[in-house]
This record gives structure tokens, sequence and C-alpha cells, in this order.
């Protein structure tokens, strides 16, 4: 009797320390998938930051960057349209001396669909603005800026947070 007690003594230990390395190594698999999932978590963050960037690492022209600025503070309200696509051009051409305004909207609306936050234009092209400019051209853009935020009636408030921060960022 006392035999039979012994092994299933023993069974009923292999069975519960059975059981419990199983949970232990669930645990452990669960753990595993967490961190997987936080290293491609940050690994697609990395990737759609650097993939935002790259239409705004392309450009290396004071113009052409003021031109994506504006068109990313227009469009805060919504799409362009046709007249306000006029506006633009005529803007670009008399202050900002674009010889090209038709190709020159094509490109900026394009850069400013791939890119997510018109902060983040400025942001990167303010350096570019400060080096590459001087006070008076810096004003006349930040000037064509804020008229063409109110070309459809008055400017929202984050076109005017936008232009704030760029009017900061263009040391005015």
């Amino acid at each position: 009797m006392h035999i039979i007690i012994g092994v299933l003594g023993v069974l009923g230990a292999l069975v519960f320390w059975y059981y419990r390395l199983k949970y232990l190594g669930q645990a452990a698999n669960e753990m595993v998938d967490t961190a997987g999932k936080m290293r491609g978590a940050y690994n697609r963050r990395k990737f759609r930051n650097k993939v935002e960037g790259s239409p705004l690492t392309a450009i290396d022209d004071p113009q052409t960057a003021a031109s994506v600025m504006a068109v990313a503070v227009m469009e805060e309200k919504g799409p362009l349209s046709r007249e306000t696509e006029d506006i633009l051009r005529r803007e670009l051409r008399n202050s900002i001396d674009v010889q090209d305004p038709e190709e020159m909207v094509t490109f900026t609306k394009w850069v400013v669909q791939q890119t997510a936050d018109p902060d983040n234009v400025s942001r990167r092209f303010a350096k570019m603005w400060l080096n590459g400019l001087s006070e008076t051209e810096r004003r006349t853009f930040l000037a064509m800026v804020q008229r063409l935020a109110g070309v459809d009636g008055e400017a929202t408030v984050s076109q005017h947070a936008i232009i704030s921060r760029l009017q900061e960022r263009l040391a005015l």
C-alpha cells in the first residue's frame, strides 16, 4: 500500500511540475511575442517617419520650400480649388519670383500630400530659410503665407498657429 501511495505521490508531483512548467513556457512566449510586437511597432514608426520625410529631403531650394509651406498652410482648410491655385500661382510669381509657377504648384501639391504636418515642413526648412534668405525676403515670404491663408475666407485657428510657429522659426 505504501508503494502505491509513493507512486501516486511521484506521479502527482510530475503532473504538478509539468503544468507549472507549461504555464511558465506560455508566459515566456507571451513576453517574447509582446517584445516582438513592440519592436515591430518601433520599426514601423521609424520607417513611416523616414518615408514621410523623404519628399522633403529632396528639396534644397528656398523658393520651392517656401512654396511647399504656402500650400501646406492653404490645404489646412481643405483641397485647393482651381481659383485658389490661380491665386497661388500669381503670388508665387509676384512675391518670390518663381519662373514656372504651374510646375511649382503641381510639385508642391504632391509634396504636401506626402507630408502629414505643415509644422513639420517649417521645422525641416527653417535653417534653409534662415541661411538662404535675407530678413526682407523672409518677411516677404511670411506675408505671402499670411495672405494665402486667408484666400478662401478668414484663416483658421490651426493656420494661425502654423503661421505663428513659422514666424518664430524665421526669426521675425
